[in-house]
């Protein structure tokens, strides 16, 4: 197909090709990318024209106007501006009357509908359809398929035309017949049986109907900077067309959607991976977001809270019902639900909540919550999701009857039982003053990572079964750089970590996280810095500049176990640095 080849081209090659026919980018991209998607009328001969041409122009603008924005491409010799029969007809104020924009007679239009993939069109019977690109032809003025002309008919029957709508051409003549004042009776009348009425083809849905506000190019390029901020409509609702997708990846641009309460950031990588998923048919993407009723929200906290009973947990921002789908030029649409890149959310935060027990959930139907994380900033909490669905912000309050409020340690046990980073040792239990093993503070450093880090399992250590709890998030550890091994092949998972063996680890999630070696001071009233070993000196001093570590007050001890409780406390130390 001819718009098979031009789609092949490069993109310069395409530009010099539009400037070498006439077509001014410029000019057409401000006609074509507005709030609505465009549909071209293409017009035919003055003869042809006569045939019902005014009736089915109202007829497509009662179907097709609330959807587009209509134009009238008119024949190159019978162009209603100039044409003596035509402006006879008023025909271009009869088009001004309906809303439809005229352009030039001399348009090339075959050269046009490549340029602009994703404005439909439709008309007479014409060669000109063969030129159009897979459903961008959403409807022809003819009585069947079987009076295309040769080979429209063998395209339609390929589903090149998808499903356009068929408009019947009737000759002005037979359309409003003249009146008989005097009719004569017929004597011998024929039974006039009960038709059988052809029922009207269902509308075919397509990009932008009822699917949220279209971006256009002017939204994207009207903002300066690597950022952009754009607005969803009252519903939640926004559409990106293929060719604005485009537009945002040209300019390098990080697109922040707000839809009212919540926030959705997606970076220039991001873009990349959706264009990926639109292709070039003139598709758009479509992302939805609303909270859910009270009424539903506080059924489905109830059904969540069933199946958690070891926790109670409390709608601390709402819920949000996310929508991602690619609507096809043909009105296809295609649900996403897991995303091969990750995109940031930012969901509210309710007054009075305990924000070191809040995070952020997606919560399945059946009320199985999976915690996704969650980062409270200013302008509420934030996480990176690679999944779509329904999210809450819940408060998560668990109770360890061996920890209670007076325990030190009891608001860091507590705020990183909610963050899912330490768990209990049994389902009501937290052993505060039993010591922490490799294996075990492995699987801690991974799940601070995040799971953007999971990926290669394998590892070197022979003490390490497939089949332990801990293998991933050894595996994982080691291949991040954050835990060695005792050997070259050992591990030693079961034996307890010693405080510079954590603060040589905590120092090497910081360089992680953060790109930097964190600053060390020597100076300190700790009696026994002699005693740290030479390998973790220097991690030791900056994680105590960091007040993340710190001793008994006269004491580091490097040498001594740590217990879960410690542990707490150093993981909470650190998370409020981040």
């Amino acid at each position: 197909m001819p718009y098979d080849m031009f789609a092949s081209l490069s993109d310069e090659k395409k530009e010099e090709f539009a400037k070498a026919v006439g077509i001014d980018k410029a000019k057409f991209d401000k006609l074509f990318y507005s709030d609505k998607p465009s549909l071209i009328i293409s017009g035919t001969s003055l003869a042809g024209e006569q045939n019902g041409f005014e009736k089915v122009v109202k007829q497509i603008v009662k179907d097709f106007g609330d959807t587009y924005k209509l134009f009238f491409k008119p024949h190159p010799a019978f162009d209603p501006v100039s044409h003596g029969e035509l402006v006879k007809l008023k025909r271009k104020e009869f088009l001004d009357s309906l809303g439809i924009t005229l352009l030039p007679a001399q348009l090339p239009m075959e050269a046009l509908m490549w340029a602009y993939p994703e404005v439909k069109i439709g008309g007479y019977s014409s060669t000109l359809y063969m030129s159009t690109s897979k459903e961008q032809t959403v409807f022809f003025i003819a009585n069947s398929p079987d009076d295309l002309i040769a080979p429209l008919n063998e395209l339609y029957q390929m589903g090149h035309f998808g499903d356009a709508k068929f408009y019947k051409i009737n000759p002005d003549s037979e359309q409003e017949p003249e009146p008989n004042p005097n009719p004569e009776p017929n004597p011998n009348p024929e039974p006039n049986p009960s038709p059988n009425p052809i029922p009207s083809p269902a509308p075919i849905p397509v990009p932008g109907s009822n699917n949220g506000k279209v971006i256009t190019t002017q939204d994207i390029l009207s903002q300066d900077g690597e950022s952009i901020v754009l607005e969803a409509d009252s519903k939640g609702q926004v559409a990106f067309p293929t060719h604005v997708v485009k537009t945002i990846l040209d300019n390098k641009k990080s697109v922040n959607i707000s839809f009212g309460d919540v926030t959705v950031t997606l970076t220039d990588e991001w873009w990349h991976y959706a264009q990926s998923l639109l292709g070039t048919d003139g598709s758009q993407l479509q992302f939805g977001v609303a909270p859910i009723s009270s009424d539903d929200a506080d059924k489905l906290l109830n059904t969540v809270n069933a199946r958690t009973p070891q926790a109670n947990m409390q709608n601390a921002g709402g819920i949000f019902k996310i929508d991602l789908s690619i609507l096809g030029n043909g009105g296809k649409e295609t649900k996403i639900t897991t995303l091969d890149k990750p995109i940031v959310i930012t969901l509210p935060v309710g007054e009075g909540i305990n924000r070191n027990l809040t995070g952020i959930y997606i919560v399945s139907d059946n009320g199985d919550a999976q915690y996704v994380g969650g980062k409270v900033t200013e302008e509420g909490i934030q996480t990176v999701i690679n999944k779509i669905g329904n999210f809450a912000v819940l408060n998560y309050n668990k109770t360890f009857v061996d920890v209670n409020g007076s325990h030190w340690a009891d608001e860091a046990i507590q705020s990183l039982a909610a963050k899912h980073i330490l768990k209990g040792t049994g389902s009501n239990t937290f052993t505060p003053e039993a010591r922490v093993s490799r294996a075990e503070f492995a699987a801690v450093l991974v799940r601070l990572l995040g799971p953007e880090n999971e990926g290669n399992l394998s590892h070197p250590f022979v003490d390490i079964g497939t089949d332990k709890w801990y293998a991933p998030e050894v595996a994982i550890a080691y291949n991040t750089g954050l835990i060695k091994g005792v050997s070259s092949e050992q591990f030693a998972p079961d034996a307890s970590l010693t405080r510079e063996e954590v603060a040589v680890m905590i120092a090497r999630l910081y360089h992680k996280l953060n790109g930097t070696v964190p600053a060390r001071s020597a100076q300190t009233n700790l009696t026994d810095m002699e005693d740290i070993s030479s390998w973790a000196r220097n991690d030791v001093e900056a994680v105590i500049a960091l007040n993340i570590m710190q001793g008994d007050g006269t004491a580091f001890r490097p040498k001594g176990s740590i217990t879960r409780a410690e542990i707490a406390q150093v993981i909470h130390n650190f998370l409020q640095l981040k």
